[in-house]
């Protein structure tokens, strides 16, 4: 379990992880976070959790992490803003773990890696999955009266320990950098890394979030399979649309945008 008053020592944030929770076992930060925001308690509180019995992604998924390896945490945030915008912060995120993982290998003298965002809300490492974000709002007249976004971060994992049907497809930074990752240096350093993207993305209103996660991507003109709800449809990554959202070109070349969903990779 983190130590919080160690971690709050190392911290270097105004607002981010100034109110924190540090849990040995729970069913899933996301929802105690969502408690605390119902509460009224302040932006930025963070919920970490050294395992999860209840943790999911996307589409009602399980989350499966073995305890005390990796990071497991929610924050709590009040954007300034409409139930629009909120995959711009998934994605701001997601550009911020980015940011984060490769500082921390370049500080270590990591190159033989590739990492890249995939939409909507996943980093991807030498193809394989490092971390996976999952947002959850609590809305009032079109607007967001809080947004919880729970990340799960590989960070010390072994694959196997992900189960067989999942370890050929995670991958985890200790793998990557050959080395066990300090948990606490790390989120703090993701902490202070995402405070000021998020504050800058306010600032701006959200307007350079998808330029910057473009940057960061290898998707477009790739095959995919599109799971709209409704069926699946293969389809190529055409684009991001202003909003974030998912723009494929079907077969016959119609260009469809795709706001919830799944784009499943071939």
């Amino acid at each position: 379990m983190i130590d919080k008053n160690s971690f709050l020592k190392k911290l270097n944030t105004d607002i981010f992880g100034r109110h924190f929770y540090s849990l040995d076992t729970i069913d899933s930060t996301n929802r105690y976070a969502l408690e605390l925001a119902r509460s009224g308690k302040p932006q930025g509180t963070v919920v970490a959790a050294d395992y999860q019995t209840g943790g999911k992604g996307r589409l009602n998924r399980s989350w499966i992490s073995p305890p005390g390896k990796n990071l497991l945490f929610s924050i709590l945030l009040y954007p300034q803003t409409t139930i629009e915008s909120a995959q711009k912060i998934t994605l701001g995120a997601a550009v911020s773990v980015h940011k984060t993982i490769t500082r921390l290998l370049a500080d270590l003298a990591v190159k033989d890696y590739t990492l890249e965002v995939k939409w909507p809300n996943d980093v991807i490492a030498n193809d394989k999955k490092l971390c996976g974000i999952l947002t959850e709002s609590v809305l009032k007249n079109n607007r967001i009266a809080a947004l919880v976004m729970g990340f799960g971060i590989n960070l010390n994992m072994d694959p196997d320990e992900a189960g067989v049907d999942l370890a050929s497809g995670v991958i985890s930074l200790k793998h990557i950098a050959g080395k066990e990752i300090n948990r606490q240096n790390f989120l703090s350093a993701f902490l202070r890394q995402f405070e000021a993207d998020y504050f800058d993305m306010e600032k701006q209103s959200y307007i350079n979030v998808v330029a910057q996660w473009k940057a960061r991507s290898n998707c477009f003109g790739k095959s995919i399979r599109v799971n709209t709800g409704y069926g699946l449809e293969d389809a190529v990554f055409y684009d991001l649309s202003e909003q974030g959202f998912l723009m494929y070109k079907t077969s016959d070349g119609t260009i469809r945008e795709l706001a919830a969903g799944e784009a499943l990779w071939q």
